[in-house]
């Protein structure tokens, strides 16, 4: 199965492919300590790419979207791995032409709704909007939440806080308190990093101007 993962990174992050490798590293399952393990794959953007950036737009207009879908008999392959295939690909200009018509804002980019917008299984796969300012993206829904930042004691970025929306407990999985935004995961880590060190709560006092970063993984 593949999951959706949101890493939150300062927004100063040189390397975003060097922070996100440092972070999910500890949790690999081929890694020498699996006992916290939970991923075998994964690759920046993915198969959620652009999922973020379609959640910023007005839903008449994807509704109006999809509409003019069916209008123009669109069709799509009756295989699907990941994002929805158009099929034949003659009709993948004028998919792309309904899509910018409607959101001019995507700058003329393929439309991000089906997979020849982005290379699903590259480990770069990316597409605009997977790299947000947290404050663009707190009411988005994902399975998975890491907060994380870098150790000075190591140079590398590692986990601070994580949530996920249900865990594995070896029979069923359990859902959790957690309700899947983003902007949740982030209000209750700060609530419980209030009572530590002055220092330590200052290096995130501008965590809403921090880096949202879409990640695809599978376990």
């Amino acid at each position: 199965m593949h999951y959706l993962l949101e890493i939150i990174l300062p927004n100063k992050t040189a390397d975003i492919k060097q922070a996100v490798s440092e972070i999910m590293d500890p949790f690999d399952e081929n890694g020498e300590d699996s006992a916290n393990a939970f991923w075998d794959f994964y690759s920046i953007g993915g198969r959620f790419a652009g999922q973020k950036l379609i959640h910023t737009f007005e839903k008449d207009k994807l509704d109006k979207f999809y509409e003019l879908l069916k209008e123009n008999k669109i069709t799509v392959s009756s295989v699907q791995c990941g994002k929805q295939e158009i099929n034949p690909k003659s009709q993948i200009p004028l998919v792309d032409k309904l899509w910018n018509d409607l959101f001019p804002e995507n700058d003329g980019r393929s439309c991000p709704i089906f997979n020849h917008s982005n290379s699903q299984y590259d480990e770069y796969g990316i597409i605009c909007g997977d790299i947000m300012p947290v404050k663009e993206c707190l009411d988005f829904e994902c399975k998975h939440v890491i907060i994380a930042n870098i150790k000075e004691y190591s140079g590398k970025y590692e986990a601070e806080y994580m949530l996920q929306d249900s865990i594995w407990n070896g029979v069923v999985h359990q859902e959790t308190t957690w309700d899947g935004k983003i902007g949740s995961c982030v209000d209750m880590f700060i609530d419980q990093i209030k009572t530590y060190r002055e220092e330590y709560v200052r290096k995130f006092s501008n965590i809403h101007n921090w880096l949202s970063i879409t990640v695809d993984y599978h376990r």
